[in-house]
């Protein structure tokens, strides 16, 4: 039964102000029709039987919208967070998220045109030159790309057109960041076409990073890990340049075929990983980490001993949220590109679309985990991926147009490695309980390149019926096939016999991996039986294939030209796959499926004589086997347990768990109201209720000691989000022109950002945050934009981690505090 009594409220986000998105200028007193390709074929939103929010291109930048991360504030039951690995921007839509772990595909897929994201750092700051953002909430596969079990985001790019055109945009704001944006658009001939867009961001760090020569802590440092590998950069710095190229060909009136070259690049000044603070200690960190005793260590001398993450702490409560010192290096680099063709030919009533893309990544970013100078949890990361994909669709009509078809077909086969090196200071060496650690023993090493390959064959297709005017049926479907493979190398610990004196220097600062022949080979430890395991290379290969079937079924009715009630039921669906380094009975994950239910409508009318647009949607998914990261590390008792390694003791992980079932149930509704021809109100307000019906964690891992979730609720999952938003316009001539004024405020209730512990210092507490802009536009040769984000300077959390039961220590990453700046736009 539908629990849905709360789905009363107001909801906009883009059904304003759409420049590329919309099919024509709204004329006065009406609201604009916004086209969405979210089926693979251009409609009207108002006549898609799915709950899609849209961002057109103008407002994305009347929004300010810097970068993907700011999209969350303007659709709703949208959340972004950042990924645990790397940095990259996660999303999660109705209580299911990506995973931000190699290797897991994630419940939400990210699109740039019609091709599904190996990483989203490639979109990372490219809401420059866009036609739509389209955020399609539930399960998704039946039409086209990969299966989803949350949602779909798509970035449809602006195409090149045959009208000569450009734009220069120089914006300049706070922390000394530079935003300079550029696009051409040049018709080569009758039957081609060019487009290029770019955009430049280089930025100070928001986080400064005070470093005093004469700390105690810098000369231990220093004496560690050398004073050329210490860091020198503020945090939350920018440093990133990307780049879109696409030719349209257009042969004959039939036959289309555009290729896109899109390009985006970070360098190691890029700092916006893993920038947590020190929020809180507890006896475990002054009793483990109080003074540093590193007498054994012939290359330190004494006098260069730390005074431990108690005196960390101390210092950063006197710094506060803005300022701290932070000595191990933190940078997110790396390139990320793909080069798509589609080619399209209409043949009559039937139109042949294909897809093909090859995708390239390469990241690397040295990461600090736990907020103090001592080396505990600091590491690196190199991901190097790349995946070939075909997608061909078939669309049509049949029986005199009652009947609209899709059939198609995906191929695609992805390969990604990763690369780690991370270092954790071994706090049971004067309490090993195996009595087989050298008493010098005092850093923990992890060295692991694990390969994750995925091959994916999918048929699908829907058809629409058309039974009157009034009345449309639809059912689709989808047979999915996963080919997954796995290769690991793990080792772990200092052998017996090796000075970790030698080896400091070599360790993941550096990002090259200890000699192996001083470490302990532990992949055997975690084959299960009849896996390929090489002791001689220490190596395990694992395959696995998973297959599923899912469905889409629903019908709507529009009961006039502006009024549109839909109803549909489907199953959702998302691949099951590896863990790395965990015990026999978690090294694999179930596939994952939803059943979802869903109901809504969407109605244009007329409110005191004035146009209104209300869509609302409703809905019901029930999971199971739902995927959900968790993160621990193994402590004795685990290492007894499941018979590991003792060089293990202490190392931490991050997986994919199965929880038995979940139930998420809510609704949203978004609102657009023209009070006058210069003055918009839109609104959106979403409510989810979203919990575990059982979910039994995994029993080990220093994490809460829980194991039993059932009635919890899930993570990265507000249950309520709401947004309003202001536009007034005063004219200034007959060409569209004038001084527009937009203020936008956004509320999240509290959030947890780790299943398996609800303390406080892993829930983010509710937060209000306003935006507010000044445009002159169409006025003078130069458009000129005055903004400022986080108007009132509210201190608001982004993400929280808690290792208290590991180390003492937990962490919380800060949002932005008030930013202010200006951008000059030229266009011709």
């Amino acid at each position: 039964m539908l629990r849905l009594s709360l789905i009363a409220g107001v909801s906009m986000s883009a059904l304003l102000a759409t420049s590329g998105a919309r099919a024509q200028e709204a004329s006065a007193g009406t609201i604009g029709e916004i086209i969405v390709t979210a089926r693979k074929t251009a409609e009207s939103q108002q006549t898609v039987p799915i709950a899609i929010t849209t961002l057109g291109g103008d407002a994305l930048q009347q929004k300010t919208i810097q970068s993907v991360r700011d999209i969350q504030f303007n659709v709703p039951g949208l959340v972004n967070y950042p990924e645990p690995q790397g940095g990259a921007p996660g999303f999660a839509i109705r209580g299911t998220r990506q995973q931000g772990i190699t290797g897991s595909q994630g419940g939400v897929a990210v699109y740039l045109g019609y091709v599904p994201l190996t990483s989203t750092m490639s979109i990372k700051n490219s809401n420059y030159d866009m036609q739509s953002v389209q955020v399609l909430k539930g399960p998704q596969g039946t039409l086209f790309g990969k299966n989803t079990t949350g949602g779909a985001i798509i970035f449809m790019p602006n195409a090149p057109s045959d009208k000569f055109e450009g734009m220069t945009k120089v914006g300049y704001s706070r922390w000394d960041r530079k935003d300079l944006t550029a696009m051409i658009n040049v018709p080569i001939s009758e039957f081609a076409a060019l487009r290029i867009a770019g955009r430049y961001i280089k930025s100070d760090g928001r986080l400064k990073n005070v470093i005093d020569p004469n700390d105690p802590d810098v000369a231990f440092y220093d004496s560690v890990f050398g004073a050329a590998n210490r860091s020198t950069k503020d945090l939350w710095a920018e440093d990133n340049q990307s780049l879109r190229v696409s030719l349209k060909l257009t042969p004959t009136e039939n036959l289309t075929n555009t290729t896109m070259f899109d390009w985006y690049h970070q360098t190691k000044d890029q700092t916006d990983n893993q920038a947590g603070l020190i929020t809180k200690i507890n006896g475990t960190c002054g009793a483990l980490y109080g003074t540093w005793d590193f007498s054994n260590f012939p290359n330190i001398a004494p006098a260069a001993n730390d005074s431990g993450c108690i005196s960390d702490f101390a210092r950063q409560q006197r710094q506060g949220n803005q300022t701290t010192t932070r000595l191990w290096p933190v940078y997110v680099s790396g390139t990320w590109w793909g080069i798509t063709n589609t080619t399209e030919l209409e043949i009559g009533d039937v139109t042949v679309r294909n897809i093909f893309s090859y995708r390239k990544d390469n990241i690397e970013n040295s990461e600090d985990d736990s907020g103090v100078d001592a080396p505990i949890l600091k590491g690196w990361n190199k991901v190097p991926a790349h995946a070939y994909t075909n997608e061909i669709n078939i669309f049509g009509k049949a029986f005199d147009n009652r009947l609209d078809y899709t059939i198609g077909a995906l191929w695609s086969n992805q390969t990604t490695r990763q690369m780690l090196n991370y270092s954790v200071l071994n706090y049971w060496r004067d309490r090993d309980p195996f009595g087989v650690l050298p008493a010098w023993n005092l850093l923990n090493p992890r060295w692991a390149d694990y390969t994750y390959g995925n091959k994916t064959l999918a048929g699908f297709g829907q058809i629409n019926y058309h039974v009157d005017d009034k009345f449309t049926f639809l059912l689709g479907g989808r047979y999915t096939s996963n080919k997954q493979t796995y290769l690991a190398n793990e080792y772990t610990g200092i052998a017996a016999g090796v000075n970790p004196a030698s080896l400091i220097g070599k360790l993941a600062i550096q990002g090259l991996p200890t000699a192996l022949s001083n470490m302990t080979c532990v992949t055997g430890a975690f084959a299960t039986a009849g896996e390929v395991f090489d002791a001689a290379n220490c190596r395990l290969r694992r395959k696995a294939n998973f297959n599923s079937f899912i469905f889409n079924a629903g019908f709507q009715y529009q009961a006039d030209p502006r009024t549109m009630f839909y109803v549909n039921v489907g199953k959702g669906y998302q691949s099951g796959g590896f863990n790395n380094q965990q015990p026999v009975a978690y090294a694999t994950f179930k596939p994952e499926t939803v059943m979802n239910f869903e109901a809504g409508l969407k109605k244009d009318w007329l409110l005191f004589g004035r146009p209104i647009r209300t869509n609302a949607a409703m809905f019901y998914a029930k999971y199971k086997d739902q995927q959900r990261s968790l993160n621990g590390s193994f402590n004795a008792a685990d290492i007894a347990r499941f018979n590991l390694p003792p060089s293990l003791l202490g190392s931490s992980f991050i997986a994919v768990f199965n929880a038995s079932n979940s139930t998420t149930w809510g609704g949203e509704l978004e609102l657009a109201y023209n009070l006058t021809d210069h003055f918009q109100l839109s609104a959106f307000y979403t409510y989810i209720n979203a919990r575990y019906d059982s979910f039994d964690s995994p029993p080990y891992g220093n994490a809460s000691g829980l194991t039993n979730l059932s009635g919890r609720a899930l993570s990265s999952t507000p249950a309520h989000t709401a947004n309003v938003s202001m536009n007034y316009t005063i004219p200034v001539n007959s060409n569209d022109g004038g001084l527009r004024f937009t203020l936008n405020a956004y509320y999240r209730s509290k959030v947890l950002t780790n299943d398996r512990d609800a303390s406080v210092d892993t829930t983010i507490p509710g937060y209000a945050i306003v935006n507010a802009r000044i445009d002159l536009i169409k006025t003078l040769p130069l458009d000129i934009g005055i903004w400022a984000n986080n108007l009132l300077d509210k201190e608001y959390a982004i993400f929280k981690n808690s290792t208290l039961d590991d180390f003492g220590l937990a962490r919380t990453d800060f949002g932005e505090p008030r930013a202010y700046g200006v951008e000059v736009t030229y266009r011709f």
